[in-house]
Parts: C-alpha cells; structure tokens; sequence
C-alpha cells in the first residue's frame, strides 16, 4: 500500500512538472497608466443621422461597473466637477461632431449620483458639462432625466420635497464650439 502511495506521489509531482515546462511566457502590456482615447475601443452610442438619447440613470437602473482608475480621473479633470464622488464610471461616447468629444460620465456617492455629459476639446480639455442625471435615495425626494436629441438636450427635474411635487423643465443646446448654453 505505502508502495502505490509513492508511486501516486511520484506521478503527481511529475506532471506538475511537466506542466511548467509547456508554458509559455507571454508579455502583457502595462496598461494601467494609459487612458484610452481611441473611442472604437470603447462604448459609444451610434447614430445613424440622428441621436436620441434618453438618461434617466438613478440607483434601480444603475449597473455598476468598474470605476474609472486615479490616472483616468486627472485626465478626464473629473475632480473639478461640482460634485465630490467617491467614484466615477464612464457611461458612452456621443458623436455630436469632429471637434470636440462627448463623453457620459456617471460620479456617486453612498447616497447621490450625478450623470453629467462633458464636452472635451480634442487635447482633452474640459469645454463644458452638464447634469443629464440625478438620484438620490437619502429622501429619495430629488430626480433628474434628460433627453438628448441630436445637439438639443431637455432636462426634467423633479422636487418631491414639497406638498405638491414640483416638475421643472429646462431646454439646453451643445453648440458647435462645444459650450452647452440654456435656451
């Protein structure tokens, strides 16, 4: 018995051993300090001729995903948002034109979260931004929905604070400059 032991013993190690030597040795770029800026490498939402957008993310709908890494943050200036996150995940690209970028960026806290749309210029700087988006389950008394169509964008806010709910609508456009101005 102690024999077939040994034996077994024998021919397990003598096949891990002969798995290390079929390995291969494959070098993986470092891409952790490197912020994608190909965006066919990453999500974004096709137009054919026309975008229409509706952003009504809050908490229920909200699939979390990985938050953007501290390098991606400093790029993007995410922290010179009005909003102090303690993450940020990037939603979709819009193509609104080929002279500035359209990014969605969706910043939470335990309790808040903010979807903003920021335009970018082509070096990366921030043009403008905008809330899309709001949810906040502390009260649960504040929402904000969006709808983007093409470079028009219509905001609902909603206050549930008061006796009566209030609704207010705001209308906005992205200009080509990528400024977004209140109509």
């Amino acid at each position: 018995m102690k024999l077939l032991k040994h034996i077994f013993i024998l021919l397990v190690l003598s096949s891990c051993n002969d798995t290390k030597e079929k390995r291969k040795e494959v070098n993986i770029p470092d891409t952790n300090n490197v912020l994608i800026r190909d965006t066919s490498q990453v999500q974004t939402v096709e137009q054919p001729s026309e975008i229409n957008i509706t952003d009504s993310t809050n908490f229920d709908n909200f699939k979390v995903s990985i938050p953007l890494k501290e390098f991606e943050i400093l790029d993007l200036q995410l922290k010179s948002l009005d909003f102090p996150a303690e993450n940020y995940y990037f939603r979709y690209d819009i193509s609104i034109s080929n002279k500035f970028l359209t990014k969605v960026i969706t910043a939470t806290t335990e309790m808040e979260m903010k979807t903003y749309l920021i335009s970018y210029d082509l070096e990366n700087n921030i043009i403008d931004n905008l809330v899309i988006a709001y949810d906040e389950i502390a009260e649960s008394a504040f929402r904000t929905l969006s709808k983007i169509e093409n470079k028009t964008i219509y905001i609902t806010e909603y206050n549930y604070m008061t006796e009566e709910p209030e609704k207010i609508e705001s209308k906005f456009e992205i200009r080509d400059n990528g400024k977004i101005i209140k109509l």
